[in-house]
């Protein structure tokens, strides 16, 4: 008889998260029968319905499960999944980031489920809020910690994070599981995927792209990639006319984002290059994103707050190196100076001085670019993932016997 678990997620939309819930449900299958419950994606974001289509998944959208704080919507939500949990009678519910958390966790707690778990993909004790609202989430999240099982994380910083720096709960109390990819696709035909995306973006042979990948919000500090392009164009301007820069994402920053690129003299279009030299494209969302990382040479993220970034395993499985500000999980996915450059939260000229590293030395972004597919393959794929999380599930409930 299988075990039966219910698997809960904020927001049916693209990242990772989503991957590690689709992966999980669909791999550790026939030993564990999953239920999934999703809440619905921002208007903004790009949704996850085609990876669960293309898995054979069902789901259940629970639409009052928002990522805002809405006591109404939120007490309705616990409801339903309580009714949920009553019906399918899980031995295990385990829970995907912090509105999933809290409304999966109280509602399993409320009905007795035997293991909880939940997994900390990011957290938003920083750079999302005001003080003492981060302080409340901090005391709450505590709180929830307590009517857990066990808590996982996706890398040994974020464990420490969690663990010692706020204290949400005791280490013995964590366990590390890393994400997990399907990252044979950003291999199969990828010379010809090169060539296709090449061509769609009029790229010659001697200019080289550059992709931030994300939603166009404040805590993913686009505005420190500007500012470091107009450092670019006024100190290295032979670098900056063979740059072309994908931002892969959407949002309601976009028209900052396009003001202030204009007040740097910057070019940039929308959909398709429509510029000579360098410049922006903004793609709004792909979701065949294997179709776009052959195609680039240098993928960025500049981040205040990260958890274990998905664009930046993606890329260096597709042999591409990567940049990033010192976040997060950044450095548990990222070997500096081997498969990318990592450099200090916050400072333009750092960031300038890496991009034109990887810009000018050409041999040398060849050579991360190799080093960081194979290290990307060994370390982030699914198959490890689901060989992980069978282990847990396995272990926490062997202790109730």
């Amino acid at each position: 008889m299988a075990i039966k678990v219910l698997r809960i997620y904020s927001r049916i939309n693209l990242g990772g998260p989503v991957y590690n819930v689709a992966y999980l449900s669909k791999y550790l299958a026939p030993e564990f029968e999953t239920k999934i419950l999703l809440g619905p994606a921002l208007t903004d974001e790009a949704t996850a319905n085609h990876l669960l289509d293309e898995l054979k998944l069902d789901y259940t959208i629970i639409e009052e499960m928002k990522r805002s704080v809405n006591p109404f919507q939120d007490i309705k939500s616990i409801l339903k999944v309580r009714r949920i949990i009553k019906d399918f009678k899980p031995d295990i519910v385990h829970t995907h980031t912090a509105k999933a958390g809290a409304i999966g966790r109280l509602a399993a707690w409320s009905c007795g489920v035997p293991v909880i778990i939940h997994t900390f993909h990011g957290h938003v004790f920083h750079s999302y809020f005001s003080k003492p609202v981060s302080w409340a989430v901090k005391i709450f999240e505590r709180f929830l910690a307590k009517l857990s099982t066990i808590i996982i994380t996706i890398s040994e910083i974020q464990k420490h994070e969690i663990g010692t720096t706020y204290k949400i709960a005791g280490e013995k109390k964590i366990r590390i599981v890393p994400l997990g990819l399907d990252l044979d696709k950003f291999i199969s035909n990828k010379e010809e995927k090169r060539k296709r995306f090449r061509e769609t973006y009029n790229l010659k042979d001697d200019e080289l792209a550059m992709a931030l990948i994300g939603r166009f919000a404040p805590v993913k500090n686009h505005v420190l990639f500007f500012e470091s392009l107009k450092i670019l164009k006024e100190n290295y301007p032979a670098d900056f006319e063979k740059t072309v820069v994908f931002l892969i994402g959407d949002g309601n920053l976009k028209i900052k984002f396009q003001e202030m690129l204009t007040s740097y003299n910057i070019s940039f279009s929308e959909g398709s290059r429509t510029f000579m030299g360098g410049g922006v494209v903004f793609t709004s969302w792909i979701k065949q994103v294997e179709n776009v990382m052959t195609g680039l040479d240098i993928v960025l993220l500049t981040s205040h707050n990260e958890g274990t970034p998905l664009s930046l395993i993606e890329s260096q499985a597709a042999g591409v190196p990567v940049i990033s500000t010192r976040v997060g999980g950044v450095e548990n996915v990222v070997v500096h100076n081997k498969t990318g450059i990592i450099v200090p939260s916050g400072n333009a000229a750092s960031l300038t001085e890496a991009i034109v590293t990887l810009i000018e030395k050409k041999d040398e972004r060849i050579k991360m670019g190799h080093a960081a597919s194979v290290w990307a393959h060994s370390k982030f794929s699914y198959r490890r993932l689901v060989s992980d999380m069978r282990a847990v599930y396995e272990s926490e409930l062997d202790k109730l016997n």
